[in-house]
């Protein structure tokens, strides 16, 4: 008695961590849309656990990606797309991306499938991210100025004369100066000077039309004067291009940079975010020293924040840190560097140039000028993963709808429910009281194996539910057979603990052998399938354990308690 009380607490126990283990996808799936966005902000763990549904049942965002190989040498290119494969699947899973489909299609192709997400832009980013993170320093007025007088000379020439050449290597020198002195606060004032007014297009709608028509004389002098100047607007201390004039001042810049004009030891970025009203946003420009002093090599950890102190207050920054020998570095470039300003580089483009304080000790950074916390949240990841080998192409982006649609789903969910409610009344009209035993038993089946997929962090597919489905079918049929040979043992005038016992005994077998093939064939198609194969295959495994425990051993149990408590003198069957 004792024993099989102990063996029914088993039982229970077991229900219970699997409802335990259920709880998150009960709240993920009552919950709105919006009601998760606010949770998963708050504490991105709240949903951790459950059950997803897959790209075939809610859609996602499907990417084709090709790894440019072009810059890699022989040697770098031979393992290139596995060491990419082995980013971006670092990438999404630590984005928290349930069931992706990451693999490769041929030599230089990635295939990543992306359940549950829309946003493709910022899938896009999470995964062809470079993340290539460099420190960089500033070069102010200095060498700004020259930089910018002779790509005017040069676009207004069209060629490289002899004193561009003397002014590039005037620049370069500048550049390379390590006792150049700088002052942070002039840039764009200076350079600009008394013409700064209607570059910076400031004049007021109820200007006198004779200013009106000065302003726009001194415009045309200075656009055939200083070309390129004219097409930058001040930004507090930095230098500034409107949206307008933005595809211009880069094919200026690539053209002197291509001709010589510009030194190797320097080099443009811009700023990797709009600022700005609408109709009158610029990106900042900047120019920095092409060699960086530190690297995203040197990058231990990456974690998103909210700041709180300092002129960004409240906004979302990302907090890394550095391992011992990147702090030393870090260090030593701060310490050497005091008043000037470190830009912090991704994959070209400046997030922050903040103006060093005094030396940084501890190995720690900052990179703000983050939109929201989300976009921090991405960046953290994509510095935590690691950069890509090469850069990636997207050749092929779609955003992929449910394959059945939610009335399909919705239809089928129906047809399941109405399906398991047949079976339930089958087994009640044909074995009575006897039958309800069954019922319990494919109830437990599904709980446990539902358990099982959210413990294992898997996603339910559509093949994963044509597993599910037959495995209810095995579920019963072992249930059937039992059952049956109990009723043959009565039929022979045995009593009723005696016809349960031998039932048992003579339809392990059957169950046992057929369940074991069925499982021996999911294992191989698991090990040799791809994608949805899988997913049926695992669901399909997991479905026959769980019905050989639920329709054997637990019903046994059962029977046992209930002959322990002389209930058994006759059996409803």
């Amino acid at each position: 008695m004792k024993n099989v009380n102990l063996k029914l607490l088993l039982v229970v126990g077991l229900l219970l961590i699997a409802l335990y283990k259920l709880y998150p996808t009960y709240r993920f799936h009552t919950a709105t849309p919006e009601q998760r966005a606010v949770l998963e902000e708050k504490n991105p763990d709240e949903y951790k656990g459950a059950i997803k549904l897959g790209l075939d049942l809610q859609g996602g965002i499907r990417l084709v990606l090709e790894l440019d190989k072009s810059k890699l040498s022989e040697k770098e290119a031979k393992d290139a797309t596995d060491r990419a494969l082995g980013v971006i699947r670092n990438r999404v899973d630590q984005f928290g991306v349930s069931e992706p489909v990451i693999q490769k299609q041929g030599d230089e192709r990635i295939i990543v499938e992306m359940p549950g997400f829309s946003d493709i832009s910022r899938a896009k980013k999470l995964v062809g991210s470079t993340a290539q993170l460099e420190f960089k320093l500033v070069r102010e007025a200095e060498d700004l100025g020259p930089a910018i007088d002779a790509i005017d000379r040069f676009v207004k020439k069209g060629v490289v004369a002899d004193s561009a050449s003397g002014d590039s290597s005037k620049v370069a020198a500048a550049g390379d100066s390590a006792t150049a002195k700088k002052d942070t606060a002039s840039s764009a004032k200076d350079l600009f000077g008394a013409t700064a007014a209607p570059v910076d297009s400031t004049a007021k709608d109820s200007a006198l039309s004779d200013e009106e028509k000065e302003a726009e004389r001194i415009q045309k002098e200075m656009e055939n004067e200083k070309p390129f100047t004219s097409l930058l607007v001040k930004a507090g201390y930095d230098i500034a291009v409107p949206r307008k004039n933005i595809d211009r001042v880069k094919r200026m810049i690539a053209e002197a940079s291509a001709a010589g004009v510009i030194s190797p030891a320097l080099e443009f970025a811009w700023q990797s975010e709009m600022e700005g009203e609408k109709g009158d946003e610029f990106r900042r420009l900047y120019l920095l020293k092409s060699k960086a002093e530190l690297t995203g090599s040197f990058l231990k950890d990456a974690k998103p924040s909210v700041d709180q102190s300092g002129m960004s207050a409240g906004g979302s920054v990302v907090n890394m840190t550095l391992d011992k020998e990147g702090g030393k570095r870090f260090s030593k470039v701060t310490g050497a560097n005091v008043d000037k300003r470190l830009a912090i580089v991704l994959d070209g483009q400046v997030f922050s140039a903040p103006v060093i304080k005094g030396k940084i000790s501890g190995g720690s950074a900052e990179i703000s000028g983050m939109a929201n916390y989300e976009e921090a949240r991405d960046l953290s990841v994509i510095l935590r993963a690691g950069a890509l080998p090469a850069p990636l192409n997207i050749i092929e982006e779609r955003i992929v709808g449910p394959s059945l649609g939610r009335d399909s789903v919705e239809q089928g969910t129906k047809a399941t429910i109405l399906g398991f409610s047949l079976v339930c009344l089958f087994m009640l009209v044909l074995y009575r009281k006897t039958g309800t035993l069954a019922i319990v038993a494919l109830l437990l089946n599904v709980i446990f194996l539902l358990s099982v997929l959210a413990g294992m962090g898997l996603t339910l597919t559509l093949p994963g539910i044509a597993g599910i489905i037959l495995t209810i079918g095995i579920a019963v049929d072992a249930n059937v057979i039992i059952n049956e040979r109990i009723k043959e043992e009565l039929a022979t005038g045995k009593t009723v603990k005696a016809s349960i016992t031998t039932g048992y005994s003579r339809a392990f077998t059957a169950i046992f052998d057929a369940n074991l093939t069925s499982i021996i064939t999911a294992i191989i198609l698991q090990y040799y399938g791809t994608g949805p194969l899988k997913g049926f295959a695992i669901t399909l495994i997991i479905g026959l354990v769980s019905s050989m425990f639920t329709a054997i051993w637990v019903t046994r149990q059962i029977f046992n308690r209930m002959m322990l408590k002389g209930e058994m003198s006759k059996l409803s069957i």
